[in-house]
């Protein structure tokens, strides 16, 4: 849920090396990070943190039904670029 989003960003802010204050809005984390966690969670992610889903979707043995995405702070080349929709939508 958000408000989990919301604290796990809070963690990653006060565990970054390297983070820019920002009067007024929410500090950005500046070394480059990785992590997997929900699709349904990218319109949050990206608000709270500015991270971004790369192209690269995990998949899972134990067949999860909700999707995860791998989302980074920067443009991997390994990953590749997201072609991930922003719209209102949390389907396919």
């Amino acid at each position: 849920n958000a408000n989990c989003m919301g604290k796990f960003a809070e963690t990653m802010r006060w565990l970054s090396k390297s983070v820019e204050v920002v009067p007024g809005k929410k500090d950005k984390i500046l070394n480059p990070c990785t992590f997997i966690t929900a699709r349904m969670l990218r319109k949050d992610i990206y608000a709270d943190l500015g991270f971004t889903p790369s192209s690269f979707k995990p998949t899972f043995e134990s067949k999860l039904s909700n999707q995860f995405l791998t989302y980074t702070n920067y443009r991997s080349k390994r990953f590749g670029e997201s072609t991930e929709d922003f719209g209102d939508s949390d389907e396919e």
